[in-house]
This record gives C-alpha cells, sequence and structure tokens, in this order.
C-alpha cells in the first residue's frame, strides 16, 4: 500500500503542503499520523492525509484515494485537464494508466499495461469542446517503456470502435486475426433454453411500419484497391412484409443479396423467405413453398448444369444415387420417388420411379425405369426392349363414336363404332385422327346394327384389310384391330364372334 512515511519531497517544490490565508486550519490526528485540512467553517474534512491513505471530501478513506462528491456542479468527481490555452485536435487532454513496479514505471500514462485516454476531436474553443477517448493495453511480450495498442476508440459521434481508431458506424470491429472469429456471442445460461442472439431493432414513433421497409441488414464487403474503396459483396437483409403493421401485426421478410462476379453494381436479391414461409429463388415474389425462376432459354448443352433451375447431386462413384422423395405422411418409408442410378463413369446412368404401394411402415417399391440405353421398363427393373412390360397393359374404356358420311374420328386407341341416325346398316370407309404408330381397336356399339368396314378396293378410304376383303361388325364381340402408317390404317387382326 502506498505510504507517506519516508518520502522526499523534490527540490523543487518548497513544500509538502501549503496553506494560505486564515481560513482554514491542520489538525493533527490522534495518534499523530495524520494531518486534516479543513475550513474554517469547519465542515467535512476537505482533505485528509494518512501515511497510507488520502481523502478528499472525507476523514475515513478506504482505499490508497477517494474522492467523496455530492454530485452537485463543481463538486460531482474528478477532472484532469491539460494546461495548455491552445487545444489541437488530436491532441491529448489527459489519461489514466495502470501498471506495475516490476519493471520500470512509465513516464508516460500512454506506456502504461493499460490505459484510458481522452483526446481532442477538434480545434477546441469555447464552442468546439469534442473529444475521443480510448482504451489500450500493452500486448504480451511487450517491452517496458514502450507505448501500448490503443484496442477501442469512442468518439465524439458514439461511434465505437474495436481495432480501429476511425470507426464508420456505431459499432466497427477490425481484426488482422486470420481463421478466427472477429465477433463470438455467448450464452452460459444453464437452463439450455435459449441460445445465443443478435436483434436488430426499427421504430418509427409516429406512423407503424409501412410494407418493405429494411428493418435490417449485413453486409460482407472487400476492399478495391484499383477503385480505393469498399464493395459490397453480399447482404443479408430484414424487411416489413406485408400490409403496414400494427398490433400484432410484424410480417417479416429475410432476403439474400449478392454481387456478380466481374460486376462493381450493386448486389442483386438471389433468395428470399416471405411472411408465409414461401422461398423464392430467382423471384422476389414466390407464390409457393418454393419457387424457382431463371430463363435458361432453349438449353444448348443438356450435360452443363447452368442449363438447368434444379440440380440434384449425388456422389461422383458407380452405385451412388440423386434422388427426390414426395411425401404426404409422416413416415420414415416416405411415398413416391425418382432415383438416379450412377451406373458407369460420366455420370452414365438410369431413371427409376417408385411409388409406395402399402399403407405398412414400408419403403416404396419401383414401378418404372429407364435404363441408359433409353429401354423402358414397367414392372421390371431389367428392360430388354424399348418398352418392357412385366403386367397387364390395357389401351382405356371403349367410347362411342357414331359415323358421319362414312367416316368417324378417333380420339383415343378404344372405339364402339355406331350407324350414323341408328340406322341398321352404315359403311365405314374413313379412319381421321390418326397418328404414326398407332393402334386403334373398334367393336360394334349394337347388336341391332350393322356396321360395315370397307377396304381402300370398295369405295376408297384410308383402311386397308387383309386379302382387301370388308368386314362386317354385327355383334358388340366383333372386333377390329388396327395400326396407323401415316397414311393409311392397317389391319392387323379381327374376331368376329
Amino acid at each position: 500500500m502506498a505510504t507517506l512515511t519516508g518520502k522526499t519531497i523534490a527540490a523543487t517544490y518548497t513544500s509538502l503542503l501549503k496553506l494560505e490565508g486564515d481560513s482554514g486550519s491542520t489538525q493533527a490526528g490522534a495518534s499523530g499520523n495524520a494531518v486534516q485540512v479543513k475550513t474554517g467553517d469547519d465542515d467535512d474534512t476537505p482533505l485528509y492525509l494518512n501515511t497510507d491513505r488520502v481523502g478528499i471530501g472525507t476523514a475515513s478513506p478506504v482505499n490508497v484515494l477517494q474522492v467523496n462528491h455530492s454530485a452537485a456542479d463543481s463538486d460531482n468527481g474528478i477532472m484532469i485537464v491539460n494546461e495548455a490555452t491552445t487545444i489541437a485536435d488530436g491532441v491529448l487532454l489527459g489519461a489514466i494508466g495502470f501498471d506495475g513496479a516490476d519493471g520500470n514505471v512509465p513516464s508516460s500514462v500512454l506506456e502504461s499495461s493499460c490505459f484510458i485516454a481522452a483526446y481532442a476531436a477538434e480545434d477546441h474553443s469555447t464552442g468546439d469542446k469534442g473529444g475521443d477517448l480510448a482504451f489500450g493495453c500493452s500486448v504480451i511480450n511487450e517491452n517496458q517503456d514502450v507505448v501500448s495498442t490503443r484496442h477501442m476508440t469512442i468518439l465524439d459521434s458514439g461511434n465505437v470502435g474495436i481495432g480501429t481508431a476511425s470507426p464508420l458506424g456505431a459499432l466497427h470491429i477490425s481484426s488482422s486475426t486470420a481463421n478466427e472469429p472477429n465477433i463470438i456471442i455467448e450464452n452460459t445460461s444453464t437452463s439450455q433454453q435459449e441460445g445465443s442472439n443478435l436483434l436488430f431493432r426499427l421504430a418509427d414513433t409516429d406512423t407503424n411500419l409501412g410494407d418493405n421497409l429494411v428493418i435490417g441488414e449485413i453486409m460482407f464487403q472487400g476492399y478495391n484497391i484499383t477503385g480505393s474503396d469498399w464493395e459490397t459483396a453480399v447482404r443479408i437483409t430484414g424487411r416489413k412484409d406485408g400490409a403496414t403493421g400494427g398490433n400484432n401485426d410484424m410480417g417479416g421478410e429475410i432476403a439474400f443479396h449478392t454481387t456478380e462476379d466481374g460486376s462493381s453494381t450493386s448486389t442483386t436479391q438471389r433468395m428470399c423467405i416471405r411472411h408465409d414461409g414461401n422461398v423464392g429463388i430467382g423471384t422476389t415474389s414466390p407464390s409457393a413453398i418454393l419457387h424457382i425462376d431463371n430463363d435458361i432459354g432453349a438449353p444448348s448443352d443438356l450435360g452443363d448444369y447452368d442449363n438447368y433451375q434444379l440440380v440434384i447431386e449425388g456422389g461422383g462413384s458407380t452405385g451412388d444415387t440423386a434422388g427426390i422423395l414426395l411425401a404426404t405422411h409422416a413416415d420414415a418409408y416416405g411415398g413416391s420417388a425418382i432415383v438416379h442410378y450412377d451406373t458407369d463413369t460420366g455420370g452414365q446412368g438410369e431413371m427409376a420411379f417408385f411409388t409406395k404401394q402399402s399403407t405398412s411402415a414400408e419403403p416404396p417399391v419401383e414401378a418404372m425405369r429407364i435404363d441408359d440405353a433409353g429401354n423402358v421398363g414397367i414392372g421390371t427393373t431389367s428392360p430388354v426392349c424399348t418398352l418392357s412390360v412385366d403386367g397387364i397393359i390395357s389401351i382405356g374404356t371403349n367410347l362411342q363414336l357414331t359415323i358421319a358420311t362414312g367416316a368417324i374420328t378417333v380420339t383415343q386407341s378404344y372405339h364402339d363404332v355406331d350407324t350414323e341416325s341408328d340406322a341398321s346398316s352404315d359403311i365405314l370407309n374413313t379412319i381421321n385422327g390418326g397418328v404414326l404408330g398407332a393402334i386403334l381397336v373398334l367393336t360394334c356399339e349394337h347388336t341391332a346394327r350393322t356396321v360395315v368396314v370397307n377396304d381402300t378396293s370398295d369405295g376408297g378410304g384410308n383402311i386397308v384389310l387383309a386379302g382387301g376383303s370388308n368386314f362386317s361388325m354385327t355383334d358388340t364381340s366383333d372386333t377390329l384391330m388396327l395400326i396407323y402408317n401415316g397414311t393409311n390404317w392397317l389391319q392387323i387382326a379381327q374376331a368376329n364372334n
């Protein structure tokens, strides 16, 4: 503890304590080791000197120095004043240093192990008293009598700088440390109910927040050496989304922006999450849970990922898969699925389609596959031709058509044919609506009416029958099967029961 005992007064001072006038008095303590300086009014002791403590405004200091005050003007603290009558911008106004007696006690406060210093923020005058506050510490292994490092600054504007003496915002953090976080937010609560938080707030005391109003942003900038300026590469924006907010109405949206490589323009919004949870990629107004909008035009190379709005990539080895699961039930086994199987190098593979075929906790079952040769298998995982079906094929229901002037127009592969105006007999010689390779099955609609299918050799038309003979359908079980070659319908088979 500091003491006045045995201390030498510097030769430049004529006395340790000098009293002038007759309004004050000194009073020795009872033990003779203390001096009190009192005013003529005999009020509380202004100054108390002991061998190990100094009290100002108190006769009972509990530490090396104790200053008591009344919080009134001229009596509310300690003033450190630069005695110069002209103070320029940047001049030190005063400082407090913290150090130890192990090694040199620094002659400059700024060389202390730690210091708090105040500087003029402008040229001082009666109307200009701006000031900045600096906090410094000596780094580990720093030599004595060296100016300590300035770690934090509070400017006259209120901007706080950590690692910078020129903060450009309310809080400006600058660090040269690589591969370590610059900010750590830690919650030490033992309840483990909530994690750490970072809060952005915007309040307008006059009106409620309007739609699309920015509440807070996080920007990521890099320094442009050529332009000697900071440029934004990434921006994350939180804003009001929806009608003007009122009581219990604060719909929000978060948007993600990036700057395109090679561009010096401002950032462009790439993705957003709207107040209803819809996610938009390439659109600012998503109309579904996931809405992707990207005009890529006609793809020039289907092997180039840039020609797709969505790419799902699995591993790069033979046997790896990439897939999509479609489910409507909270079941670990999902519902329907589409899976790509990598069968060889270069991404060669097959596409398989699965459906959930059971109500129990079982995985979906493969229903169709397109192999790497383009063959389609239904009910089989190993198609041997363009279309391999392991199961029953149905060509649909038999939609009725009525003959009109010897012709019908097909709309599917299976039709019942009736006579025009319910005539007892009618002739069919032309079938319209065919596409190359189409297969058509015709039956008679009514047992009491006869439909005669004429060969092209008997009255023209576009129906070619076996042997050139006409075919009469007089019963609903009579059937004719045809295939279209682009010009005519050719008979495949007939059944006259």
